[in-house]
């Protein structure tokens, strides 16, 4: 199994990468908890796939749970889950910071903070390191089209 990788070209003209390529990871069919229950009991697992099942339902409500309260939460060897704020502008002196969520001043301008959102943060061995070592990648039907494309020019 491989990481399947595409091409987009950035189309922003305001950007300093507009018309360039970026190589983006193409995702499979999602999945979810069932599909992971039954996953894990096809590696054999002694617990049958409804109470697995039950217990990775379980961790999900729990982890949401705890990062709404603040608190980071760690799967040992996956990742760390939080909550992260998302500020692109700053605040030109601390007195005009504000925890306004998705606010915009008289000129439309965003202010305060722009969302919060989840940040999971790779721990123990799967690491970017190890990812990037171990990961099989290969180009998308669409990508691949796109460079034998460009090579002919």
């Amino acid at each position: 199994m491989a990481v399947t990788v595409s091409l987009k070209q950035n189309q922003n003209s305001h950007s300093t990468g507009y018309k360039k390529w970026y190589p983006r990871a193409k995702y499979g069919k999602m999945i979810n908890i069932a599909g992971l229950a039954q996953h894990i009991h096809d590696h054999h697992a002694i617990y049958p796939e409804d109470l697995v099942r039950g217990v990775l339902q379980c961790a999900t409500r729990c982890t949401r749970e705890l990062m709404l309260e603040g608190y980071p939460v760690k799967f040992d060897g996956l990742g760390i889950f939080k909550a992260s704020v998302e500020n692109e502008h700053g605040f030109i002196r601390p007195a005009d910071a504000t925890l306004l969520i998705g606010g915009k001043d008289d000129q439309g301008r965003p202010v305060g903070i722009q969302a919060i959102k989840m940040v999971c943060q790779a721990t123990g061995e799967f690491t970017r390191k190890e990812l990037s070592e171990n990961s099989v990648l290969q180009w998308s039907d669409l990508a691949e089209s796109i460079i034998a494309e460009d090579r002919k020019s």
